[in-house]
C-alpha cells in the first residue's frame, strides 16, 4: 500500500509542471498592423492556470525557428496566476505605445501578414500551445488584432497584457475617439452638400411668389375700381335721363 502511495506521489509531482505549464496560452496577436508592420509585431501569453509557471527557456516557435525569449529590464521569468506577458519584435516600440506593461520579452521574428502557425514550447523542447491564424480572421491592417475568445480568435482593439478583457470592435472604437469637432465639420460638409441644389436653384422664389402676389393683389383691385366706376357711370346716365310714358 505504502508503495502504491509513494508512486502516486511520485507521478503526481512529474505531472505538475505539465499541467501548469499547459495553463499558458497565446491569448493575442498582433501580427498586421496599420502601416509598416516592422518592429511593432507582438504576441501575447498568458498564464490561465492557478499555480506560477517558470517560463525561463521557452522559446517562440514561428516558421522554422526557435525563437528566444528575453526578459526586458531585469524582469521576473515567473507568470503569476491570470498574468499575461507581451514578446516583442522590438520592445521598445511597444513600450512607448504602452508604458504600463509589466512583463515584456525582447525576441527575434517576423509575423506573417497572411497567417501562420505559432508555438510555445518550453525548456525541454514540448510544445505547451499552438496556435494558427489567418488574415481572413481580420485584423489586416486596420489597427485591431486577433483575441482568443475560447476557442477562437476574433478581431478587436488591442489590449496587451490583458486577458480576458473587454473586445472592443475596431470601428466603434474609432467613431467614440473621433472628435467632436471633426464631426461636427463632417455633419457639416454633408449637410451643405445635401442642401446645395435646393438653395443654389431656386434662391430668389420667395420673392417672385411675393411679388406675383402683390401684383395680382393690383390688378385685381384695379379691376375691382374699374368695375365700381363703371357702375357708378351707368347709375348716373339713368338719373339723368327720365322715361316718360305718352
Amino acid at each position: 500500500m505504502k508503495t502504491i502511495l509513494r508512486n502516486f506521489l511520485f507521478l503526481s509531482l512529474l505531472a505538475a509542471p505539465t499541467q501548469a505549464a499547459a495553463a499558458v496560452l497565446i491569448t493575442e496577436v498582433m501580427y498586421d498592423l496599420e502601416g509598416a508592420d516592422s518592429g511593432y509585431e507582438w504576441i501575447e501569453v498568458t498564464n490561465t492556470g492557478s499555480v506560477p509557471v517558470n517560463i525561463a527557456g521557452w522559446r517562440l516557435f514561428e516558421q522554422g525557428v526557435n525563437h528566444k525569449l528575453t526578459p526586458i529590464g531585469g524582469a521576473t521569468t515567473i507568470l503569476q496566476p491570470a498574468q499575461s506577458a507581451i514578446i516583442a519584435d522590438k520592445p521598445e516600440n511597444i513600450l512607448a505605445r504602452y508604458p504600463t506593461l509589466a512583463l515584456v520579452f525582447d525576441s527575434a521574428f517576423t509575423l506573417s501578414n497572411d497567417g501562420e502557425t505559432l508555438m510555445l514550447k518550453n525548456a525541454g523542447g514540448a510544445t505547451v500551445d499552438q496556435l494558427t491564424y489567418r488574415a481572413s480572421l481580420g485584423a489586416k491592417g486596420d489597427g485591431a488584432s486577433l483575441h482568443l475568445e475560447g476557442e477562437v480568435l476574433r478581431p478587436a482593439m488591442p489590449n496587451p497584457g490583458i486577458y480576458p478583457g473587454e473586445l472592443v470592435p475596431i470601428v466603434a472604437q474609432k467613431e467614440q475617439t473621433k472628435g467632436s469637432s471633426d464631426a461636427l465639420k463632417i455633419e457639416g460638409e454633408y449637410a451643405a452638400v445635401a442642401s446645395a441644389p435646393s438653395s443654389r436653384a431656386f434662391p430668389l422664389l420667395p420673392w417672385i411668389v411675393g411679388l406675383i402676389s402683390v401684383i395680382a393683389i393690383g390688378v385685381a383691385g384695379a379691376l375691382f375700381v374699374r368695375i365700381e366706376q363703371k357702375e357708378g357711370e351707368t347709375k348716373s346716365l339713368a338719373e339723368e335721363f327720365e322715361i316718360v310714358d305718352t
